[in-house]
């Protein structure tokens, strides 16, 4: 004895095996247009559900009209108003600026591998062993011979802790 609904039921279970060719050619019996998605795991979920939709009637039309009411796309915006975006600056900011930056005048001291490593920090960058040098991860890169952050290194944290 076959009801409808193992019919149904069988046919969704059939989508598993399917390729994603013969996926994206019953998307279009299923729904009437094409897709471009070739996700399996996601076009057999669609499909199955597109069925059941059309096994069971789907959504009552006062429901799809008042989602088409809510999704009206003159209402919706992608993308923020350009006047309400922060200006990018070109350039990050000068050293002793930003909330976790050393004032310059600050000494920041690190031991290194049994090495004492003292960097003032000056209004243009920061010295280390007579050379300027324009970020800390610079200094670092330098003590270190790798990359890695300089306010991590050398303990400057927003916290107002150091190392």
């Amino acid at each position: 004895m076959t009801t409808p609904v193992m019919s149904l039921a069988s046919r969704i279970a059939a989508l598993r095996s399917m390729t994603v060719a013969q996926l994206q050619r019953e998307y279009r019996t299923v729904f009437g247009e094409d897709t471009t998605s070739k996700h399996k795991e996601f076009l057999w979920r669609k499909i199955a559900w597109g069925m059941q939709a059309n096994a069971e009637g789907g959504l009552p039309d006062a429901t799809r009209q008042r989602a088409v009411t809510l999704a009206n796309p003159l209402h919706l915006r992608v993308r923020p108003p350009r006047e309400t975006a922060p200006p990018r600056s070109a350039s990050p900011d000068p050293a002793g600026t930003a909330a976790n930056t050393p004032a310059p005048g600050t000494v920041l001291t690190r031991r290194h591998r049994g090495v004492e490593h003292v960097v003032r920090v000056l209004a243009e960058g920061y010295e280390y062993q007579g050379t300027v040098f324009r970020s800390l991860t610079a200094v670092a890169a330098a003590i270190t011979g790798s990359h890695c952050s300089g306010k991590a290194f050398f303990g400057v944290t927003g916290k107002g802790r150091a190392r």
